[in-house]
């Protein structure tokens, strides 16, 4: 995570922000979105969450979005 992050401080990393860096992870990381339903309608955390499918896949990197009791998972997700 702090190579990721390099010089910034995390409570200046927006939610889209951290999709962003997650890109830069190791190998098998595995990414815990706390709170996902609160950010996946907005467009950017949307399109950052689909950006990652790929690149994740590619070298067994996971995101695991967490979302409380009976939200729904938008469509284009």
């Amino acid at each position: 995570m702090a190579r990721a992050l390099g010089d910034r401080d995390p409570a200046s990393v927006s939610p889209a922000d951290a999709l962003v860096l997650a890109r830069e992870f190791s190998e098998d990381a595995l990414l815990l979105y706390a709170n996902a339903h609160r950010f996946w309608n907005e467009p950017s955390v949307m399109q950052g969450i689909w950006n990652l499918r790929d690149a994740f896949k590619a070298n067994g990197r996971m995101l695991v979005l967490l979302a409380s009791l009976g939200a729904t998972l938008p469509a284009e997700l």
